[in-house]
């Protein structure tokens, strides 16, 4: 045996040897010109990784892409028409098929750095689940490296730098952007999270409020934001105040929400006969299971009711009114328990002591029909 102990040394120092000699390729030759900014607490920026998802779906042809007509989509057309066919967009077309769209990709993608290695852990199982498993999730990621290297996905950013500072600037001249948003936030569920992020998104339509965990149980929260407004002159508009008005509180919440009812799942679970009557409705708008339609209700009548202690009666009626006529059929009740909550804090400490509270809301709501009258059995 100990003849073999000289030439297996050898041989393992000629392939450690080989390693060494690699070129180290630099990932990315190109810095990025970025476009952020930060208002009142609030990070606004074109993130990579979304931006690097948008090009997939543009190039993919998803339904998710919105029908505006912007010069962004011009440049995009014309640095990556050619790549249509590459490995990363067919495998995002497959995955979108089956599950893997709306706010999935963007929470994924979260937990991956700007060169799409996996850096943490994804809190969410629904996530992995949607990709078909981490296995799939990393090979997705592996591709999206791959189309980053091979298209200087950094020197198009660069490129479009440009556009994205016009649609910043108009932005920051909505009061609404310079109207102070978290402590509204904070007032109202009695604790804060560690940092709020909007991730401006010029293909996507409406928006999504995922987050990523951070020490002390709390979380790096995130409005991922489509444009509200009509194009200036193909430049992105994401709104004005009128337009934005509750927008991230809505996305912001779902950080303080869906976290409050994963630990009640089970609970909310026995009154999910009650998305029957709304379930074609919920559908269509991308709502498919209970759990959703339960933390969008509270979401949406919470969204409501700070935007009528900061905007007036007036303005919170119409934004409940709006909610019910996209059928949120159990919306009052909802919001009649957020008034509860909000009129009452010293029995409240905070909105975690108030939450199992919901859970009654809608065992109530299950000896109802939709318009508040006993079921005739």
């Amino acid at each position: 045996m100990k003849r073999y102990i000289l030439p297996l040394f050898f041989f393992i120092i000629a392939i450690s040897g080989c390693r060494d000699a690699q070129p180290v390729i630099e990932e990315h030759p190109t810095p990025i010109d970025r476009v952020e900014t930060d208002i009142n607490g609030l990070k606004i920026s074109f993130d990579k990784r979304m931006e690097m998802l948008e090009v997939i779906q543009y190039l993919s042809g998803s339904f998710l892409v919105n029908d505006q007509d912007i010069l962004y989509k011009k440049r995009i057309e014309e640095y990556f028409g050619e790549y249509r066919d590459h490995p990363a967009v067919k495998m995002y077309s497959k995955m979108q098929t089956r599950g893997f769209g709306y706010n999935i990709p963007p929470t994924a993608l979260l937990s991956a750095d700007e060169n799409f290695n996996m850096v943490k852990e994804i809190d969410e199982y629904y996530v992995i689940r949607a990709a078909g498993g981490m296995r799939k999730l990393n090979k997705w990621l592996s591709l999206l490296k791959d189309f980053d290297q091979k298209t200087d996905f950094n020197k198009f950013m660069n490129e479009s730098a440009d556009l994205h500072r016009k649609s910043l600037d108009m932005l920051i001249d909505s009061a609404f952007i310079r109207r102070d948003q978290i402590p509204v936030l904070e007032k109202f569920y009695g604790y804060g999270q560690k940092s709020y992020n909007i991730y401006l998104t010029p293909l996507s339509i409406g928006g999504y409020g995922p987050r990523v965990s951070a020490e002390g149980g709390l979380y790096d929260v995130y409005d991922i934001q489509g444009p509200w407004g009509k194009p200036v002159d193909g430049i992105t508009s994401f709104g004005n105040e009128e337009q934005l008005i509750g927008i991230v509180w809505h996305e912001f919440s779902h950080s303080f929400v869906n976290p409050l009812y994963a630990k009640y799942d089970a609970q909310f679970m026995e009154y999910k006969s009650l998305l029957e009557p709304i379930s074609s409705q919920m559908n269509k708008i991308g709502y498919p299971s209970w759990d959703i339609v339960v933390y969008e209700h509270i979401v949406r009548a919470i969204t409501s009711y700070l935007i009528a202690q900061e905007y007036g009666p007036e303005r919170g009626n119409a934004a409940l009114e709006k909610e019910k006529s996209h059928d949120f059929i159990y919306i009052d009740a909802v919001y009649a328990a957020v008034e509860r909550y909000a009129s009452d804090r010293s029995q409240w400490k905070d909105f975690r002591d108030f939450f199992p509270e919901f859970i009654k809301v809608f065992k109530s709501l299950d000896s109802e029909d939709s318009s508040g009258k006993p079921v005739q059995n």
